[in-house]
């Protein structure tokens, strides 16, 4: 009996043993010297899990010495990383990409779609710059996420309708947001939307999309989505320059042709932008967006994204956000919440997104420092989280974070931005769909 029992703790402790813990916590990518962000993950960030549960994830990188800002990077690096050994370690790799990680339909065409500035040659980039009189802003290893104009012609683009951002520098010295003499706008002339049928060796250019009437417009590809029935959605905001108060509106680009073509489709009401499209087994189609007053919204759309839902407070606020639906339907979504707490988290919803289960939402990496101010401090680098399911069911997440091991305090008001790397987590279901709150 002894020894019956005996084998009985031996085996149940190895069954145990071989259970993947509820949550592990990863090291991405941390650079001396540079600043790591997964800021503009809804926008330009991505994640993929290849065959055998590869993960590949695509993040910006700057030196920490010069201006490094979601608007102009004076030393710019993009990695893309690969772990094939689920995030213990990783590898630099070269993409087949050349702007987002595409999306792949169910024949293997690849369709991507972006500002058409992003299509510009470097040299094109830079002779636009000279022609502006602003040259001087450029060097060889720059990057510019928004469109740059003299600072001359700020009050003139504003009068037609352009939101134009003229701050230059924000609470802090290492807080440079343009370079001297200039201002940004972010109203691409078009959307393109690109299309691969060769696995990504050529692309088809087409625009989609007519950005002329906007005085500022965002595409947030890495939010997108592909319905069973090969529909793509992308969701975009933007506010028309037409509008006298300014006011952002979420609409969703879809496509029932393989990316030739997109029609838009309006999300009812204004002030929302960043968005995240999922396909709930149901039939649902829900869109999770990120609201100008701070409350995260859902609209939901039952005809595969044509027509949608007023959109419904879910009751947790946070951005830069990111939403995933796992195999079991379950609706995860992941997010920085820089102003209650200082942390990354996840709450799901069992019911579509109808309902979310706030008492059990889940801290993903805490202890991170708060803003100051709205432009002030490392809290306002809590980078955008990305989320996808491996084939065991468990889930990554990953995003940027303030280290808090080198900040400086200089006074009670200011703190300077700080140093920033890229780490994750991979959990469970059962972790995120648990009773209690962390």
């Amino acid at each position: 009996m002894r020894l019956f029992i005996g084998c009985l703790l031996l085996w149940l402790t190895a069954v145990a043993g071989a259970q993947p813990p509820a949550k592990s916590d990863l090291l991405i990518y941390d650079r001396p010297n540079w600043n790591s962000y997964t800021y503009n993950y809804p926008i330009l960030g991505g994640v993929q899990i290849r065959d055998h549960d590869e993960i590949v994830v695509r993040f910006d990188t700057a030196n920490a010495d010069k201006i490094n800002d979601d608007f102009f990077v004076e030393e710019y690096q993009q990695v893309v990383l690969s772990s094939k050994d689920m995030g213990k370690t990783w590898t630099p790799i070269t993409p087949n990409w050349s702007c987002n990680i595409p999306l792949e339909l169910s024949d293997g065409t690849q369709v991507d779609v972006v500002h058409a500035m992003r299509l510009q040659t470097r040299q094109q980039q830079k002779q636009r710059l000279t022609q502006l009189g602003i040259g001087h802003i450029w060097n060889d290893r720059c990057h510019m996420s928004w469109d740059f104009w003299p600072q001359s012609r700020a009050a003139q683009m504003k009068q037609e309708g352009f939101q134009v951002w003229d701050l230059k520098v924000g609470a802090t010295p290492d807080d440079t947001y343009l370079p001297e003499g200039t201002v940004a706008t972010h109203a691409p002339v078009a959307l393109i939307s690109r299309v691969s049928r060769d696995a990504g060796t050529s692309w088809r250019n087409t625009r989609v999309f007519d950005g002329t009437p906007y005085g500022h417009l965002v595409c947030m590809f890495a939010g997108a989505t592909v319905l069973p029935d090969d529909t793509i959605l992308v969701p975009a905001y933007g506010s028309l320059k037409s509008s006298e108060e300014k006011k952002t509106q979420a609409f969703v680009l879809r496509s029932t042709d393989r990316g030739k073509s997109f029609t838009a489709h309006f999300i009812p009401g204004t002030d929302y932008n960043e968005s995240t499209i999922v396909s709930h087994p149901a039939g649902v189609v829900v869109a999770v967006i990120r609201s100008v007053a701070g409350p995260v919204f859902v609209s939901r759309s039952k005809d595969q994204g044509k027509t949608w839902s007023q959109p419904a407070n879910t009751g947790f606020t946070g951005a830069p956000l990111h939403a995933l639906c796992l195999r079991s339907g379950l609706i995860v979504c992941t997010y920085a919440d820089r102003w209650n707490t200082g942390s990354f988290r996840a709450t799901t919803s069992s019911d579509g997104g109808q309902t979310w289960q706030h008492e059990r939402t889940k801290v993903l990496h805490g202890g991170l420092p708060k803003p100051r101010t709205r432009l002030s401090g490392p809290g306002q680098w809590l980078g955008g989280t990305g989320t996808a399911q491996l084939s065991d069911g468990r889930i990554f997440v990953f995003y940027s974070v303030p280290d808090v091991r080198n900040l400086k305090d200089l006074d009670t008001a200011k703190t300077t931005k700080g140093h920033s790397y890229v780490a994750g987590n991979i959990v469970t279901e059962a972790f995120l769909s648990g009773d209690l709150s962390d």
